[in-house]
């Protein structure tokens, strides 16, 4: 789980995404019975709330701006 959490959480797809403050993703299961899907790291802080739009999570690092999803979209 992410050390430090400053952005708010994001629900999609029936998912919550977590961006922690040292730069990781989590990917928690929506539901019940929460589970952790996936734990991904950036290499660098999060601290916005991520942004979803045209199909893509957008992510806001220290240094870049991520862009996570299916191409040409």
């Amino acid at each position: 789980m992410p050390s430090f959490v400053r952005a708010s959480p994001v629900a999609w797809d029936e998912k919550i995404l977590l961006a922690g403050e040292q730069g990781d993703l989590v990917v928690v299961q929506a539901g019940p019975v929460h589970k952790v899907l996936a734990v991904n790291s950036l290499g660098e802080p999060i601290i916005a709330s991520p942004a979803i739009a045209s199909g893509r999570l957008h992510l806001r690092g220290a240094s870049h701006l991520f862009a996570v999803g299916a191409r040409g979209r």
